[in-house]
């Protein structure tokens, strides 16, 4: 009892599955997902929209992840059921159409030459057997497979070509298949970042846009040069960036990167994104005490002697515009009476007490005289472009390329080819031939088909032709 209720279980689903209206059904869905997809940004725009809604509205829409609905597991698993029912669709007319392709006419079909058009009845003056020669070995050059019967006063041959035109469908879905496929391994292992690798410099991570964490890349992608060209007016006009790819210490691929011309290497993209400047690990300082100054070319984590040996100070660290709006900057450690000082200095300080309060440079973090009888100044520092680049990995790629092929494939074999097949009825003692066929798709091809056969066999009624 339990076997038979599974059973039929089993079939409800199978019925279920195969059904063309699940189809239609889940294409209308996957239609309206994506006029939503549209309407609603997605991904980094998502979030940005988020903050921008009402919090209710905003609480339904990341709870329902439509800001991020192509990596939810509702659309995973509606793009499943679309891949069952393609499967069980294909299977379910699998074995028809094995059959209709394995036929093979055991008797002729008399119906067929019933009432056929004179146009395709023409008599012969030949001998019957070099007819009939004639005939198959015309039949032999144009058809895939011809077979020969025989009744009490005439002689059949049926011949076929295109059989295989029934696998169309059966390409598209498995196209169908591997797309859906290739979308499904991109979105679950897939992954898009962005680096900034400083001229002359190796990055081996990058930042993955969505969640901001640091991703391994298993090799070091070395910027071996930057450079820039600008328009008259002083935009830019083209920068590339030389690159090269380093496994186990050897350089093994290098190529230029320019903007619209990516490089690929291992499986991963890299597009030309943007570029900026950085300091380089120089500065040039000046400090000030009393009527005395001191020049200093220092590097950053390089420490120095302060000018009346009463301590030590070093660079910790270069900005080419602190905070976007302060312009270059340096932070400096001061190592003095066992006690450590840090504070910014400012390459244009004068502008920026010009734009901000006096106030706001006395707090000890700004204040470039905080370290008393020392007065230190920013006079310069180097910098540096570094480049941007966008890096994308999407193992999906080549099956949706294969997938993409095979429905071209398909698309071809469903809509311009055909299975057609020939009958030929000889009938000795009148000395007729007659022509008809049948086909699944396409009659125009056909017709012109069997106009052709009765061209070339007319020859052979006109005498020894």
């Amino acid at each position: 009892m339990e076997n038979k209720n599974n059973n039929s279980f089993f079939k409800i689903l199978w019925n279920v599955f195969k059904s063309v209206k699940l189809t239609f059904f889940i294409l209308i869905i996957l239609a309206i997902i994506s006029i939503v997809g549209t309407l609603i940004p997605q991904q980094e725009e998502g979030e940005r929209f988020l903050n921008r809604i009402p919090s209710g509205k905003a609480k339904v829409i990341r709870f329902l992840r439509l800001h991020d609905m192509y990596h939810s597991i509702w659309f995973r698993t509606i793009v499943g059921i679309l891949a069952m029912n393609l499967v069980v669709c294909s299977l379910s007319r699998w074995h028809n159409t094995i059959r209709v392709v394995k036929f093979r006419p055991k008797e002729p079909r008399e119906r067929l030459f019933k009432d056929i058009p004179e146009e395709q009845i023409l008599t012969y003056r030949l001998e019957d057997e070099k007819v009939l020669g004639k005939i198959n070995r015309l039949l032999d050059k144009r058809y895939k497979r011809r077979i020969n019967l025989s009744s009490e006063d005439s002689v059949y041959i049926y011949a076929d070509r295109g059989r295989y035109s029934y696998f169309g469908v059966y390409l598209v879905h498995l196209s169908v298949l591997l797309i859906l496929i290739g979308a499904i391994l991109g979105s679950i292992w897939g992954y898009e970042g962005y680096m900034n690798i400083a001229e002359g410099e190796a990055e081996g991570k990058i930042f993955l846009r969505n969640s901001m964490e640091l991703r391994p890349l298993g090799f070091l992608v070395r910027c071996k040069d930057f450079s820039i060209s600008f328009y008259p007016d002083g935009t830019p006009k083209e920068y590339r960036s030389d690159l090269q790819f380093i496994m186990d210490g050897k350089v093994v691929k290098e190529g230029v990167l320019l903007v619209n011309h990516p490089i690929e290497f291992k499986g991963v993209n890299f597009y030309q994104s943007h570029y900026g400047l950085i300091p380089s690990r120089d500065a040039n300082i000046i400090i000030r005490y009393g009527k005395n100054e001191k020049q200093y070319n220092l590097s950053v984590g390089k420490s120095e002697e302060l000018p009346q040996n009463d301590g030590k100070f070093m660079i910790l660290r270069l900005d080419t515009n602190l905070k976007g709006i302060m312009g270059p900057a340096a932070l400096i450690s001061v190592f003095k009476e066992g006690k450590e000082i840090r504070f910014w200095i400012f390459k244009d300080l004068k502008i920026l007490k010009r734009r901000f309060p006096d106030e706001m440079f006395l707090s000890p973090i700004l204040n470039p005289s905080i370290v008393r009888p020392y007065n230190f100044i920013l006079k310069d520092l180097s910098t540096r472009y570094y480049t941007g680049i966008q890096v994308t990995h999407d193992p999906g790629v080549p099956v949706v390329w294969i997938g993409f092929l095979l429905l071209v494939l398909g698309l071809i074999m469903t809509f311009f080819t055909s299975h057609q097949r020939i009958w030929i009825r000889i009938t000795p003692d009148i000395k007729r031939i007659e022509i008809t066929g049948t086909c699944n798709k396409n009659p125009v091809s056909l017709e012109k088909e069997i106009r052709c056969l009765y061209e070339r066999l007319k020859e052979y009624s006109e005498g020894d032709k």
